[in-house]
């Protein structure tokens, strides 16, 4: 039995090179991926961002949720009381 793996990887797209102290420094880069999110306004009339496509909410702020319970509401009179499912 034999098995054949191959695939390209540029790593010269993901990576950069700083200079400090006159040493070149390369390290990667990964690109953050950017999500269109919505924002919907629950039951409890909190309003809350989800994504428009899949399951990632990467760099958006507050309450981005793929999965938002209906019953979503805050503890107390503003987001940093919490929130109750």
């Amino acid at each position: 039995m034999a098995l054949t793996i191959a695939f390209r990887l540029d790593v010269s797209s993901m990576s950069e090179t700083r200079v400090s102290r006159g040493i070149p420094i390369t390290y990667v880069v990964t690109p953050i991926a950017t999500t269109e999110i919505a924002e919907v306004t629950l039951p409890s009339g909190l309003p809350a961002l989800t994504p428009t496509e899949g399951d990632q909410c990467w760099s958006a702020f507050p309450l981005c949720s793929p999965q938002l319970p209906e019953t979503l509401r805050l503890k107390g009179g503003d987001l940093q009381s919490g929130l109750l499912p």
